[in-house]
């Protein structure tokens, strides 16, 4: 399938997306059959519109929240292993 999206340059951007499945299947000896490779292709049409819109203030404001938690989140953890390291080193003296 093609992806079609604008870019900030207003051009129209072309493209394909393929995916690989690989299968295997071991010879059986020399049953009369050869060797082959087989190509087998699933087109499954597929249209990915991509933006690059500025977004609102509120989906703004969400981003920043999202990242202000995970920055307090991951340093709630760190001082807690940090804690707990030290707590165990202070046990085995």
């Amino acid at each position: 399938g093609g992806v079609f999206g604008l870019f900030r340059t207003g051009a129209p951007l072309k493209t394909n997306l393929y995916s690989v499945t690989e299968y295997f299947s071991a010879s059986k000896g020399w049953d009369s059959t050869l060797p082959a490779v087989y190509f087998l292709y699933d087109l499954s049409p597929i249209t990915v519109e991509i933006s690059d819109a500025p977004g609102s203030l509120g989906h703004f404001l969400t981003r920043v929240c999202a990242v202000v938690g995970g920055v307090f989140a991951v340093t709630g953890m760190t001082d807690r292993w940090i804690h707990r390291a030290v707590n165990l080193m202070n046990k085995v003296e």
